[in-house]
């Protein structure tokens, strides 16, 4: 469970003791300088790393969960139907298909994260209306033969790019195998959230956004400022700080990403002691879990755009890159019956989200690396369970087991070191 002790920070508290925050930020965080880079506002910069971004169909929507909720809108789906979705999930990509009175179908994925088609296509029924396809950590998954599978059955697919807002996989860009894509903005920009539609080959319909209302927008971006992770990369703005408590109501610190645990919203996906366990297999009514389907034709995080217009895309993958490959090489002589790489090497085109990987004793480790104030998170650590489904044998095995570390393009020099220092700590020996 976590608990606010105030404006400065957070206090993890977990099975009574309290967890240090780590230093290391676990996702993007503003800086200055990308501000002050001369060049034109739309794509001008890294045009050579591809993205949905790039399509001539998108729609920017409040978080990555709405847009697998307008995608599924856009694709007809409705009760009764169903869609087939990886046994290795989060909550928030199942909420909006029940959102919609449809019903999620697990299929499984092997243990290198890869859908199956001859696997997934015995379970195609009549009322099998759409393919939600993942790629996990930036990694792009058997995304041709899963399309081939949606035609030859009348299926739409959905690709879920929130781990793979930039890449591309066999030349092509990631997003356009599927009919429809969805993204995560804050898992690659410094943003606190954002969506984005996007599609190739189909014009977002959808009805036009609400208008920002901007006293909300402001009250939302100061408590982002304002959080521990944040607060230095705002140092202009913390001279207001004070101010803009006093004109604007309500303004406190927003929670701390260090510990953000993917697409969701709900303090049961933060990491917590192993092993995992399954969510109740109903929902009650008003659809918990960080999703309100009223909510869902929102736009994005007023600063989301700007930031998708001005990342230089080829620092970005340099450095994602750079600081993947410097987490591998560590890792590598590591005893691999403790931990090893899930992926340990990148395609050219690949531009990573974290670097997956697996503990084979985590329940016994985790409290340590927790104490040690190791910046990761479990994708996939609560597993759906509903109508009795169960998880195959390797989504159950990295649901116990995966954890991501962050290799994310604002690491520091200093914080890829202290980084290193303590998975060596942890895993290999002691510094």
């Amino acid at each position: 469970m976590r608990s606010m002790t105030g404006e400065d920070g957070y206090s993890l508290v977990a099975q009574g003791r309290s967890i240090p925050r780590p230093h290391i930020p676990v996702a993007p965080v503003p800086k200055l300088a990308p501000l002050l880079r001369l060049g034109p506002l739309w794509g001008g910069r890294g045009d050579m790393v591809a993205s949905p971004f790039d399509f001539p169909h998108k729609r920017a929507v409040k978080d990555g969960r709405s847009a697998i909720y307008q995608a599924l809108r856009l694709a007809g789906i409705g009760p009764g139907d169903e869609v087939l979705v990886p046994d290795y999930h989060c909550i928030a990509m199942i909420v909006p298909i029940l959102a919609l009175g449809a019903r999620p179908v697990f299929y499984a994925i092997d243990a290198e994260l890869m859908a199956q088609p001859d696997a997934i296509r015995p379970q195609i029924s009549k009322a099998s209306k759409a393919l939600l396809v993942v790629n996990y950590f930036g990694f792009p998954n058997r995304l041709a033969a899963c399309a081939e599978l949606c035609r030859a059955h009348g299926l739409m697919m959905i690709e879920d790019c929130a781990h793979s807002l930039y890449g591309r996989s066999d030349g092509q860009s990631l997003g356009s195998f599927g009919d429809y894509s969805i993204c995560s903005m804050r898992k690659f920009l410094p943003v606190q959230d954002g969506g984005l539609l996007a599609s190739a080959h189909h014009p977002i319909d959808l009805p036009p956004a609400p208008k920002i209302a901007w006293g909300g927008a402001l009250r939302s971006f100061a408590s982002y400022a304002a959080s521990p992770a944040n607060r230095g990369a705002y140092a202009l703005f913390g001279l207001a700080w004070a101010g803009v408590k006093r004109l604007i109501p309500n303004v406190r610190a927003a929670p701390d990403e260090d510990f953000a645990h993917e697409d969701l919203a709900s303090a049961s996906e933060q990491p917590k002691s192993p092993p995992s366990k399954s969510p109740p297999s109903g929902l009650p009514s008003g659809l918990p879990y960080g999703f309100d389907a009223q909510r869902a034709g929102e736009g994005a995080d007023f600063g989301a755009g700007f930031w998708l217009r001005q990342v230089d895309r080829r620092a970005l993958y340099r450095r994602r890159r750079a600081h993947y490959q410097a987490i591998i090489a560590e890792i590598s002589p590591y005893d691999s019956k403790i931990i090893r790489p899930l992926k340990p090497h990148l395609d050219e085109d690949m531009v990573p989200h974290m670097v997956p990987l697996l503990v084979e004793d985590l329940s016994q480790r985790f409290r340590a690396m927790e104490d040690a104030a190791l910046p990761m998170q479990r994708f996939g650590q609560f597993l759906w369970s509903g109508e009795g489904q169960k998880p195959g044998l390797a989504a159950d095995r990295l649901s116990r087991h995966l954890i991501q570390i962050p290799c994310h393009q604002d690491l520091t020099a200093r914080q890829l070191d202290d980084l290193l220092g303590l998975l060596r700590r942890l895993f290999g020996g002691r510094s």
